[in-house]
């Protein structure tokens, strides 16, 4: 009776000539169920013979898709697989445990403002803040306000998350790699001889076609700032210069060009007063 119950909660393991069994919601027995990518020692997803990074798991049925599936639907979000938005009129996926999209209510926002500009970013658990904000859990060392990695109770630099494996760097190591992306962790660019970093969705570095691009037409350079820059410092994308009437890209990480940035170091010019501004537009 034991063999039989046993054997109706098995089967076969799907690996070519293999005589062991493996329970109905895996694929492999325990022999054969790390992934077939050479050097991965994840386990393979959904019975594919790979592991998630390496193009395991149930990917979109739409041509041309390679993106995983989400919840029991046979589509990636982007093409309406997972929950959508219950709002009327709307097909947008639904954000988080809510029944809603972001634009619906969905997602809870940082409640940090500066200069009557809110933070873009999301707000991390019961706290109504981001992690860069003050939101999250934080390190328990005594001084330190940094927000905790995962599980751990301590930053990074003081001993907390997955740390960078290079000696002397307290960064966070970058996806499934021991290194962060300076030091050579993470994506990488595609193109032979080259290693930086992949930037986006795409497989290549900013030098190379990563990253988001100049929308100005006809220009491909690498677009500079954040969301509301879309186009390369040539173009006015990126910090400016806070001299006034300069609109020049600003220089390194000063709030000035390099023209004024040397001339107010070496005193040449001055920035002007509130009130001079007043005089003269009067």
């Amino acid at each position: 009776m034991s063999s039989n119950s046993s054997d109706i909660r098995t089967k076969e393991c799907l690996e070519f000539e293999c005589p062991n069994r493996t329970p109905f919601n895996t694929g492999f027995c325990e022999l054969h169920q790390d992934c077939h990518f050479p050097e991965c020692p994840k386990t393979q997803s959904a019975g594919t013979g790979f592991c998630i990074q390496h193009g395991g798991g149930r990917r979109c049925e739409i041509p041309g898709c390679n993106s995983l599936v989400s919840g029991r639907a046979s589509c990636c979000l982007a093409h309406g697989g997972g929950r959508r938005c219950q709002n009327s009129d709307c097909a947008r996926e639904a954000r988080g445990c809510t029944l809603f999209c972001k634009e619906h209510g969905g997602i809870k926002q940082c409640q940090f403002k500066q200069n009557r500009q809110g933070c873009p970013k999301r707000a991390v658990g019961r706290w109504p803040f981001c992690v860069a904000h003050g939101g999250g859990r934080r390190c328990e060392t005594p001084g330190c306000t940094k927000g905790v990695n995962n599980s751990s109770r301590n930053c990074v630099a003081h001993g907390g998350g997955r740390g960078c494996f290079f000696q002397g760097c307290n960064k966070l190591a970058t996806g499934s790699t021991n290194f962060c992306k300076g030091h050579g962790g993470g994506k990488r660019c595609c193109v032979p001889g080259c290693s930086s970093g992949g930037q986006g969705a795409v497989p290549l570095c900013k030098l190379h076609g990563g990253g988001k691009r100049c929308q100005h037409p006809g220009c491909y350079k690498s677009a500079e700032g954040g969301k509301g820059w879309p186009c390369c410092k040539a173009h006015g994308g990126g910090r400016r210069c806070q001299y006034p009437a300069c609109g020049t890209s600003a220089y390194g990480k000063t709030d000035f060009c390099q023209r004024h940035n040397t001339a107010l170091k070496r005193g040449s010019v001055r920035l002007p007063y509130v009130h001079d501004l007043a005089y003269c537009n009067e």
